[in-house]
This record gives C-alpha cells, structure tokens and sequence, in this order.
C-alpha cells in the first residue's frame, strides 16, 4: 500500500477479488456512506461486473456516484445517456456527420474536472482534532493485500491471455516496432506531457523525423531470453522507414501520434480530455 501525506487522500488499498464480493465488503467494514463508481464499461463481462456491484452498494444503501471520462461529455449523445433518459440523441455513424457535431463542442481540460472532484473531497472532509489523530488512525487501520509484485501481474495477464497466443508468443517474438524507446521515454507522465508539448509545437512531421529513425525500430525493451528471435512486425516497420527519404514519408498517416501517445493513454498517463484540450487549446 502507499501512504499520503494530504488530509483529502487516504491510503491506497488493494483488495483482491470479485468487485461484487470485495468492494460492498470493504464498504460495510468502513461503514461507507457513499462510493464513486465510472460508467458503465462498453466490454459486456466489466459492465455486468460494475452494475452488480452498485446494485448491491444501492441495497446497502450506500449512495452510489457514477462519473464519466467521456472525451466530449457535452455532447448530445453523451449528456443523454448520463441523465439516464431514453436516448434523444444518437452518435452519428458516418464520421464526417460526427465531426461536424464534434467540433463545434467545447473541450473540457483536465484540470477543470480535477479541480471539481477536489472541491467536492474538500467539501465533504471533516478534519479530526489533533487530539484524537492517533486514536483515529487505530480505529481506521484498515487492511491492504499490497499492491502485487510485476511478476505476479505479469502471471494474471497471462492466465487471461489465450492459450494459442501464449503458445505462439512462446515460439516468436511479438515486440511492437519502436518498443524501446516508446517504453523509454512516454510511459510516465512527465515523458509524454513532454512529447505532447513538442508535437503540438513542432508538428507531426518534425516530431517523427526526431524520434522514429529506422536504427530504432526494431530494439526490443529486454536484452533477456528470447531477445535473439526478431520481431517480424517491428523488422518490417523497420524496412519500410529505412526505405523511405524520412521517417515521417514511410510511416502512416497518424502512425507517429498513435505510436507516442498510445501506451501513456493505455497506462492513465495522458488522459484523452488533456491530449485534445493541448491540441485544441494550446498548440
């Protein structure tokens, strides 16, 4: 578990389990009063998972708070499903009807929504007299499984992976073109705030003539076992830009942004509002 040092954040917890099991659980063992839960999940298994468990919270009565990450949470299609009412607006499915929509939205920043669930703890906190700080802390120990180990993370992601590509990934190596230096420099969030600064001030082009040489396309992240088999995709990335004049001419269209920003959006580094508000807002 971590520790923090800010009167509005608790520790970190982790509980391992079903969320329908662990979270009404911990919620009873705490005596919650509310809990924060995002919207339903668009994968079937996650969303069955989610509203099960806020069932369960709502017969606890534990008031549930559903929030949203929606890129455009303004939008017609958006606001509509959030207010839980039937549908009034339906997302256009040719894309050029949908950006005629879209780009006329405002862009809600990062640090809007950041600023408003501060608020909202700072609002809800109720600070204890220093008195009885240590007697508090006692009473709300709660217990925390530990965050797991990478190796143990590692083994869960597997077991969920299927046997034919674990099989397949045993015999050859799967490694993306660019993994190292993906890894290396745009993984944490002060790497690809960073990059997304560049790009949006030097432009595509400039930004993958910098950063996607052919040298690098084809370097795995390990030098462990099983680094000597080449990655066939990463190796024909490689030949296609070594082809080229430059980087940016052998790669596709939105190659070098879906490259750089993918994994940090993957990972909850960069968060998708805060890549279109930069481009939008500050570029």
């Amino acid at each position: 578990s971590a520790s923090s040092s800010s009167s509005l954040i608790a520790p970190l917890m982790v509980r391992e389990g079903q969320a329908a099991w662990v979270i009404p659980s911990l919620a009873n063992e705490i005596k919650a009063s509310s809990c924060h839960v995002i919207d339903d999940d668009v994968v079937s298994n996650m969303r069955q998972s989610q509203r099960l468990t806020c069932k369960l919270l709502h017969d606890m009565d534990v008031k549930v708070h559903r929030w949203s990450d929606a890129l455009r949470p303004t939008a017609p299609w958006a606001a509509s499903s959030e207010a839980g009412a039937a549908a009034t607006a339906i997302m256009p499915s040719f894309f050029p009807d949908y950006c005629n929509i879209a780009d006329m939205l405002p862009v809600e920043s990062t640090k809007s929504t950041v600023d408003l669930y501060s608020a909202a703890a700072a609002a809800s906190f109720q600070p204890q007299s220093s008195s009885n700080n240590n007697n508090q802390e006692e009473e709300t120990m709660i217990k925390s499984d530990g965050v797991p180990p990478l190796s143990k993370l590692l083994d869960l992601a597997r077991s969920a992976t299927p046997s034919a590509v674990n099989e397949f990934r045993s015999v050859y190596s799967t490694f993306e073109p660019y993994e190292k230096v993906i890894t290396d420099k745009w993984t944490t969030e002060r790497g690809v705030q960073k990059a997304l600064q560049e790009y949006c001030r030097d432009g595509k082009t400039a930004f993958a003539n910098t950063y996607f040489i052919a040298s690098d396309c084809a370097v795995p992240v390990s030098d462990g076992a099983g680094s000597n088999i080449k990655s066939k995709y990463a190796a024909a990335a490689a030949r296609i830009v070594r082809g080229s004049s430059s980087p940016s001419e052998g790669m596709a269209l939105r190659e070098a942004p879906t490259r750089c920003f993918s994994s940090a959006l993957s990972l909850g580094a960069l968060s998708a509002r805060d890549a279109l508000d930069t481009a939008r807002n500050r570029s």
